[in-house]
């Protein structure tokens, strides 16, 4: 397999500072760099639909997330992991562009429930379709077996580093 990007930088590295061990760099930094690559593809995806990445996120968690009752506020921000002061700025926005709806919390009086309005569930489903295809797509030349190993791999480094006292 041909040098890339990460190559290149992990010999920079060497050749300047011989007694570092890089190595941890052939996997973080294609991570990093894989993960820029796809958001900026997300970003080109939906484009069409007038959506920014971060609205997306809240769609799609709306989407998953919830039932027909929504989600409130603060279960949002649990997925998110947005302050509560960004939270109500997107969801201003979102309501504004007529993809979610504020209804009252049957539950308490107090607060409200956020509801995919039904262009908000249009537009998540058709981009969600193009967004798994996109990732289809990236992991095209990897078979089911290799799938799983990169899967559980990443998920093992995301588990200690998100949750690093563990």
């Amino acid at each position: 397999m041909q040098d890339d990007f990460i190559d290149n930088l992990m010999q920079r590295w060497l050749t300047q500072r011989p007694e570092l061990d890089v190595s941890p760099i052939a996997v973080i930094g294609r991570a990093i760099r894989i993960a820029d690559v796809l958001k900026r593809e997300l970003k080109e995806l939906l484009r069409p639909y007038g959506l920014e990445v971060w609205e997306f996120d809240v769609l799609a968690t709306l989407r998953w997330g919830g039932n027909e009752d929504g989600l409130t506020p603060k279960e949002l921000i649990d997925v998110v992991m947005v302050s509560s002061g960004t939270m109500t700025h997107r969801l201003d926005q979102l309501e504004k562009a007529g993809f979610v709806k504020r209804v009252p919390n049957p539950n308490d009086r107090r607060s409200v429930r956020i509801q995919l309005a039904k262009r908000g569930i249009e537009v998540v489903e058709k981009s969600l379709t193009e967004h798994i295809a996109s990732a289809q797509q990236a992991v095209r030349e990897l078979s089911q077996r290799e799938q799983q190993q990169t899967a559980r791999v990443l998920k093992k480094i995301l588990a200690k580093i998100d949750h690093p006292k563990s």
